[in-house]
């Protein structure tokens, strides 16, 4: 039934809960599965201080996307055995990343996006936002969501 699944990751344990399950999903029906990894242009190693201002690091785009490539290609390879067709995508984010994920996975015929939930809700979700909640606005193939209590 699925002949294309997308797996965004972040880098955290949580992300990568869904995996499995698109494992699960990629072994069932001979899929292919895509990990993707999105970065920001320039990304802060500390937040900025008043007393700490000269230790404020940014990470170039550049070093960014290659940290993105080297987190896919190990965790492309934690999995290649169990599934036959697997690949990886880093994009640059210049929009929300729940966009991103839904265009990136209109443009290459993805059939379903599996992806976790971080759970926030109340204040945490009004400042964080989530990613999850864009994604599943503005994909036009099915998300499916796993709990963060999973």
């Amino acid at each position: 039934m699925y002949k294309h699944i997308l797996v965004p990751l972040d880098g955290s344990a949580l992300a990568e809960k869904g995996l499995a399950h698109a494992i699960d999903f990629a072994k069932d029906d001979g899929a292919k599965i895509t990990l993707l990894r999105i970065f920001e242009p320039e990304q802060a190693l500390a937040p900025p201080s008043s007393r700490l201002d000269t230790y404020h690091l940014v990470v170039t785009a550049e070093a960014a996307k290659e940290r993105a490539e080297i987190y896919l290609a190990a965790q492309k390879e934690q999995i290649e055995n169990e599934v036959e067709h697997v690949e990886t995508a880093v994009i640059q984010v210049v929009e929300k990343k729940g966009d991103a994920i839904a265009h990136y996975a209109s443009k290459h015929d993805v059939d379903m996006i599996v992806m976790t939930s971080h759970g926030y809700t109340g204040v945490r979700r009004w400042i964080l936002g989530s990613v999850t909640t864009e994604t599943i606005c503005e994909a036009t193939c099915p998300v499916m969501v796993i709990p963060a209590a999973v």
